[in-house]
């Protein structure tokens, strides 16, 4: 279909510019392909197109349409940029067919989400078919979840994804050999690839802490994905300076726990010095009725607190407010 396609867009007065079967996503450009499917169709008898139009108006008379419309795969395409989810519909000896699947792929404008769908419900055997399977990534990288596991676990083909775009870091399967060393190489590379990373490594406590030491970006992506006191300690792990909650502060076993983790970076922290002195803490103190005061005394027998620590530890130095 595709160089029938091209043919008939030459001879329309629309100027497309640049356009690729693989890429039709315009709405102008959507219309134009019905427009020549439907004057394909018109080759067909008049009971045929009345049926045609029937189906279009009530996709679920499809399934009581004559075997002639169901096996015309010029309409099945059609009926599927009609209504999305009339793929459901198809019959099996369309779905199945190679060339459908292409020209459902490349030239339907299909939403990226329908592709998941439809790799769904064809037979597994497309699931090794390299230039199909190509087709289909390079719409929607998802389609990653589906293919054949030659694919799916071949670092050299996952590799050659990736130069060409940093989503199918996603879809990665994080059984793959050196799945860690892959996905911190791209951090490296990429700034935007903390916004891909595959979804079980940001649960990883040894992988995100050597991520956060390439990227600190990624703290507002992996803040939700811990309790507090475990974002704080791999913050510091990390060497990263970041405020401890108030609550915290009480915790004294905790404290103590930090400063046997990354001593600097606590001591050096926004949230033992500076915390207590900025405004929004003096304003959240009056808001939960804490008086200033009462709670200035709680942070010098903390600090009196980290001093005794610091002896204990052999420390030489020792920390003053």
């Amino acid at each position: 279909m595709e160089e029938e396609l091209k043919l008939f867009i030459e001879s329309e007065p629309y100027k497309l510019g640049h356009m690729t079967p693989s890429y039709i996503k315009n709405i102008e450009q959507i219309e134009i392909i019905e427009k020549y499917i439907k004057n394909k169709l018109k080759k067909t008898s008049k009971e045929e197109q009345e049926c045609m139009k029937i189906i279009l108006d009530n996709p679920i008379s499809y399934i009581f349409a004559p075997e002639i419309i169901k096996e015309n795969k010029d309409f099945a395409l059609l009926l599927v940029m009609n209504e999305y989810k009339n793929i459901e519909q198809l019959p099996k000896k369309i779905i199945e067919d190679r060339e459908f699947i292409i020209d459902l792929i490349t030239i339907a404008g299909i939403p990226n989400v329908i592709i998941p769908g439809l790799f769904n419900n064809i037979p597994r055997q497309y699931y090794k078919d390299k230039e199909l399977v190509l087709m289909a990534l390079e719409i929607e990288p998802s389609i990653l979840k589906y293919i054949d596991n030659d694919f799916r676990y071949n670092r050299k083909f996952i590799e050659e994804l990736l130069k060409k775009d940093i989503q199918y870091l996603a879809y990665i399967p994080v059984e793959i050999e050196n799945i860690k060393e892959i996905v911190l190489n791209e951090i490296k590379e990429n700034k935007r690839a903390i916004f891909y990373i595959p979804e079980e490594l940001l649960y990883d406590e040894e992988f995100v802490i050597e991520a956060l030491k390439i990227n600190e970006y990624l703290l507002s992506i992996i803040s939700t994905k811990f309790d507090e006191r475990t974002f704080y300690k791999i913050c510091l792990k990390a060497g990263i300076e970041i405020g401890i909650p108030s609550y915290l502060v009480e915790d004294k076993e905790f404290i103590l726990e930090c400063i046997w983790i990354n001593k600097d970076a606590f001591y050096n922290s926004f949230g033992i010095e500076n915390y207590f002195n900025d405004n929004m803490f003096v304003e959240e103190c009056e808001c939960l009725g804490c008086s200033i005061e009462k709670y200035n005394k709680e942070i010098e027998k903390l600090l009196e607190f980290l001093r005794e620590e610091a002896i204990i530890a052999g420390e030489d130095e020792s920390y003053t407010r």
